[in-house]
């Protein structure tokens, strides 16, 4: 039994009206109804007065009340590069990346401020040891200015009659002088203490200067990567450059939404509304919305919000419109998607309007509106129309409530004889598919660009493998200029041979000192000997005052020596830094030398993978080719594995409420014409994604992993046409849609029997629009009339209507 595939397929309705002339378009409607010879329900229609209620239809979509807008970070850099960001509609977890952007340039303006901070706190520590020193040598000559000044009291002290008057005056003067000296010594240690914290604060302030700096690059580097702040939908923001969402390489400035996490419990829908409309709207009116991707089902809401002023849809647009927010009573966030396209109607109300039936308005050949009252002749009433649904109209002129008048004359009947197209109805397979669109892309694939390189933003190609050709991992693939990277190399190693040359100059110098404090602390040890000496021998055969004065000798010599000793471990410590600074910056200009020597062997770039190589294409739609200039984060090759093959597809709004994991897809390619690739749907978009504005039509992605895989024929970027069994009926009966009459919430067809048509009850199940099965009330073989037949036609043939049949 051969399968019969009927496509299923919706059509959108248009989501704008023009309301120029509007009540010649009301009165073009009713003259649209009369002509098509509406059957009036009775021989004269009653004028009534009550309320007109007609629905205004708008078009709008699905969005959040609240959502989480993530921005580009405040940064340094003019324009931010994206470096990653996930998939539009993707379901993201709290702490998940959401979007990166590149940092090289910051990461080498962190390398220079880390390089800063540290030479600022080695000189915070130099500063501090040479301070100490010069402190020790002002405390070395206090201490010998306090041992003069002591000595000189004890002879200064001596009777004058004991003493020649020449020694009494040498003894004062030389005590004079000894104070003298300590004034001078402890003013330079007061001028220290107050110049050290002066001098230490400058350098101090350096550092700190240089560590908020460091603490600053690196936040604004630690804020280039932006992560989930809860779980949700990502929706993607639209780059206003280039009209599309953004992707990985465009350029984004400070402030701007890169994407959202709308929060889908506060679904609303947003719509637009014109000024011929705004003023029959108010606040809670209420609403009905259909979803194009759920057409069976009808959502109820109110409004909740209208604008105060009109405004533009994109900057691209130059038609104002008032927005309106319908606020959904019964959201159900598991089959709404933001993004979806609703159709709203909003009932608006005419109070204390004079209601007729349309079939009761007559349009005479000027266009002019009129009703008959009933009479012999019927009699012209010329009415104004002020307002129209499907069924009535609100209209003006000398007319009352409770008057009657005549409908419009009921159109010819069928003909008794009119011919009948009949079918005839076969039990046979239906598939009913959705047709889709797509193309093929490797699982695995890898983008091949310049390598990312310190201060280099822009390669020229000099060697490029072939296109099309197939490579192995560790296969050439792209050679870059290495021209620029040798001259940094050479600056580089010409400031490392500098730094190594400063630090042996350096380290002679320290050394030298160093040696030269160690022989003046030897020499001080061995005169507080030989003071200790000399106290043991004056102790024994001299006087008071010589003893007392061998006793300030030797504390001398005590405190040079711990002097000393102290002003050694400060010199120790400042040459110990001021190497390691020097070490360090050679270590710096080491790892410069050795990144611009990996950098020059990361200019070929080879194979990470198997593929085959296919050379993108710009924005111009250019390859690229050797002499070409390249920008960092363009993409100059796609190395696709072809045994990951997969087809990424996409089906229409009205259409995505069908997808489901699991579904069987034929896939066909035109060049590859003679076969039919067989798949099933793997994964589905979480959200709808919109077209450009040339043709803003919303899909849903999903995609097909294929049953058989041809990678000597199949390329990714192939253009794929898709068809989706959504659903499999065996051995039913199936006919037209058109053939099928609707009263009363029951379905009709009319049957042939003894060759007249006959009216029978039927049970219709599942259709796509164009074709509906019957499970109850016809049998195989029978035939149906292709349209219904109108009951007049029936009656002068005689037909009658059947009850229901089963089976």
């Amino acid at each position: 039994m051969k399968t019969i595939r009927i496509q299923e397929s919706g059509h959108r309705r248009p989501g704008g009206r023009r309301r120029a002339a509007r009540h010649a378009a009301i009165l073009l409607a009713l003259a649209l109804a009369v002509a098509a010879g509406a059957a009036p329900a009775r021989r004269t229609c009653v004028v009534a007065s009550r309320d007109f209620v007609k629905p205004l239809t708008f078009t709008g979509e699905l969005e959040t009340s609240q959502a989480i807008t993530v921005h580009a970070p405040a940064s340094r850099i003019w324009g931010m590069t994206i470096s990653f960001i996930v998939p539009d509609g993707a379901s993201v977890r709290r702490g998940d990346v959401l979007v990166r952007f590149d940092t090289s340039s910051l990461e080498l303006d962190r390398l220079d401020l880390e390089k800063k901070r540290e030479e600022a706190r080695v000189q915070v520590a130099q500063k501090e040891a040479d301070l100490e020193s010069r402190r020790q040598d002002l405390l070395l000559e206090q201490a010998a200015a306090v041992k003069n000044v002591k000595v000189a009291e004890l002879y200064a002290r001596l009777d004058s009659d004991l003493l020649p008057r020449a020694d009494y005056e040498t003894y004062q003067y030389n005590l004079e002088k000894a104070r003298l000296a300590l004034a001078k010594v402890e003013e330079r240690l007061g001028n220290l203490a107050r110049t050290s914290a002066a001098e230490l604060a400058v350098v101090r302030l350096q550092f700190d200067q240089a560590d908020i700096e460091l603490r600053k690059i690196q936040a604004e580097i630690d804020a280039m990567t932006i992560t989930a702040p809860v779980d949700g939908l990502v929706q993607v923001a639209d780059n206003w450059e280039s009209s599309r969402k953004y992707q990985v390489g465009d350029k984004i400035f400070e402030g701007s939404a890169a994407l959202q996490l709308p929060d889908l419990d506060t679904l609303q829908v947003d719509a637009r509304v014109y000024d011929t409309d705004l003023l029959q709207l108010a606040l809670g009116l209420p609403a009905e919305i259909v979803l194009d991707a759920i057409p069976d089902r009808t959502f109820r809401g109110r409004v909740a919000q209208l604008s105060d002023a009109a405004s533009t849809r994109n900057f691209r647009s130059q038609l104002r419109s008032f927005r309106m927010k319908i606020a959904l009573e019964r959201p159900d966030p598991a089959v709404m998607k933001p993004g979806m396209t609703a159709r709203i109607r909003v009932p608006v109300t005419r109070a204390g309007a004079l209601v007729v039936p349309r079939a009761a308005v007559h349009i005479d050949s000027r266009g002019e509106a009129f009703l008959r009252r009933p009479g012999d002749p019927p009699r012209r009433v010329p009415i104004e129309v002020l307002d129209a649904n499907a069924t009535e109209a609100a209209v003006r002129g000398d007319i009352r409530a409770g008057e009657e008048v005549l409908p419009a004359a009921d159109a010819a009947g069928a003909s008794a004889d009119a011919a009948v197209e009949w079918l005839s109805v076969k039990r046979d397979d239906f598939a009913f598919t959705v047709a889709g669109s797509g193309q093929v892309v490797a699982e695995k694939a890898v983008d091949i660009g310049p390598p990312a390189l310190p201060r280099v933003r822009r390669f020229k190609i000099i060697r490029l493998a072939e296109e099309g050709i197939q490579v192995r991992p560790g296969d050439f693939l792209v050679q870059f200029d290495p021209s620029e990277i040798f001259r940094y190399l050479r600056d580089e190693t010409a400031e490392l041979d500098k730094a190594r040359q400063e630090i042996l100059r350096t380290g002679s110098t320290r050394e030298s000192a160093v040696k030269d404090l160690e022989l003046e602390l030897e020499e001080a040890k061995t005169q507080e000997v030989r003071a200790q000496s000399k106290l043991l021998d004056v102790r024994e055969f001299e006087s008071s005052i010589k003893v007392q004065e061998a006793e300030y000798e030797l504390e001398l010599a005590k405190a040079r020596t711990a002097m000393l000793g102290k002003k050694l471990a400060a010199v120790q410590e400042n040459a110990r830094l001021e190497l390691g600074l020097l070490q360090d910056k050679q270590r710096f200009h080491q790892e410069r030398v050795q990144s611009y020597q990996a950098a020059l062997a990361a200019l070929e770039v080879t194979a990470p993978i198997g593929g085959v190589v296919i050379h993108k294409t710009d924005w111009n739609n250019e390859k690229k080719q050797v002499g070409s200039d390249v920008f960092m984060m363009d993409t100059i090759i796609s190395l696709p594995d072809l045994s990951t093959l997969v087809v990424r597809g996409q089906v229409a709004e009205v259409d995505s409420n069908k997808i489901r994991i699991g579904l069987p897809v034929a896939v066909s390619f035109d060049g590859i014409p003679e076969k039919v690739f067989r798949g099933r749907i793997t994964q589905i978009a979480d959200s709808l994604t919109a077209g450009p504005p040339d043709r803003p039509i919303k899909s849903l992605g999903f995609t097909v992993k294929l049953e058989t895989v041809d990678p000597q024929r199949m390329r990714p970027g192939m253009a794929a046409r898709l068809e989706v069994e959504i659903d499999h009926f065996q051995n039913v009966l199936a006919v037209p849609l058109a053939a099928i009459e609707t009263a009363g919430g029951r379905s009709y067809l009319w049957v042939e029997r003894n060759g007249r048509p006959q009216r029978r009850e039927v049970t219709v199940g599942r259709n796509n629009g164009l074709m509906a099965i019957v499970s109850r009330g016809l049998q195989a073989g029978e035939r149906v009339a292709s349209r219904p037949v109108e009951s007049s036609a029936a009656a002068a043939n005689g037909g009658r209507a059947e009850g229901r049949v089963a089976h």
